[in-house]
């Protein structure tokens, strides 16, 4: 019964590790939309009459919030770069990995960020392969992320690679697997075009 609850808890966990990130992320969002899109409402009344019509007021209304949602968030990507961005985010950084269970959240989550969006060149993770999982016959895309610990290596005869697994649509999420050599296929995917085949589902392929 103990291991049990154990599995459970351990279970319910990785699962709030797997949400939260994107949880956070779509409320927040949420969150802004619904402010922009009230602020605009305000508007409504100075409009000129032909547009006063119903049709007319939210299409206006939700086009302009889409508009400066986006132009928010370029803002806040350009301000990330600057001295001022490089200081919050160190502090924001600071006091999240100060809290006991966040620090391993946001750690587990930088770091995977960081694997699955570098866009250098010479990073030794850009790599896009194909492994065969669950079973044979079945291939899979993957992040190639390095040479196995000689430590986890099942046998010494053969060179041993880890390979990242992302799920779909929520590629911060997967498996860290084992695989021989020999087993690992390379593609000629970018990690761009390997994303968004990623993130719609094999929908969008160019």
């Amino acid at each position: 019964m103990k291991n049990f609850l154990k599995k459970i808890q351990r279970t319910f966990f990785e699962g709030v590790i797997a949400l939260l990130p994107i949880s956070l992320t779509l409320y927040i969002s949420y969150l802004i939309f619904k402010g922009l899109f009230k602020l605009f409402s305000v508007a409504v009344p100075f409009l000129p009459d032909p547009f006063k019509d119903i049709f007319y007021i939210e299409m206006v209304t939700v086009v302009l919030t889409f508009l400066m949602f986006f132009i928010g968030v370029l803002f806040i990507g350009f301000l990330a770069k600057t001295v001022i961005g490089n200081f919050l985010n160190k502090t924001v950084e600071n006091v999240l990995t100060s809290l006991p269970l966040i620090r391993t959240i946001y750690k587990a989550f930088k770091q995977l960020f960081n694997l699955i969006f570098t866009t250098s060149e010479d990073k030794k993770y850009s790599k896009i392969v194909m492994v065969e999982f669950p079973n044979k016959g079945k291939w899979v895309i993957g992040f190639l992320t390095g040479k196995c610990n000689e430590k986890l290596s099942p046998t010494k005869d053969k060179e041993y690679y880890t390979v990242f697994l992302p799920t779909t649509p929520n590629p911060t999420t997967g498996y860290l697997l084992i695989f021989p050599k020999d087993e690992i296929v390379e593609t000629s995917l970018s990690m761009d075009e390997a994303i968004r085949l990623l993130l719609s589902g094999g929908i969008i392929k160019e």
